[in-house]
């Protein structure tokens, strides 16, 4: 058996992509004495709102607003490209930068320069 132990999903990889073979749910069992506890390891990104769906925690509405969402703003595509766009400037900051960067190091004596 892997390091998870079958007790919960894999971690995202260092990419930040969930493992591969997404698909229907992986259901697993660990048996706890007389009791038995079943993980669903959710490889789908809406396979919890299809359970919850299923299970009456939500309605059709709410399942279909969820699924059918856009956002208003532009999204990265990865949270690489998100890390790159939030580092972008960091070794030549901008006149608002700067001005920013001075008054946090003014206020506070902890930081080093």
């Amino acid at each position: 058996m892997d390091s998870h132990r079958g007790y919960g999903p894999k971690p995202y990889d260092a990419t930040g992509d969930p493992p591969a073979g997404r698909g229907a749910p992986r259901i697993t069992q660990a048996s706890s004495g007389a009791s038995v506890r079943v993980a669903v390891v959710l490889l789908d990104p809406l396979s919890a709102l299809r359970l919850a769906l299923l299970d009456g925690r939500i309605d059709t509405v709410t399942y279909r607003a969820v699924v059918e969402y856009v956002s208003p703003v532009p999204l990265f595509s990865s949270g690489n490209e998100a890390a790159a766009h939030g580092e972008s400037g960091i070794e030549t900051p901008d006149e608002r930068a700067s001005r920013l960067i001075n008054k946090i190091t003014r206020a506070r004596n902890d930081l080093v320069q």
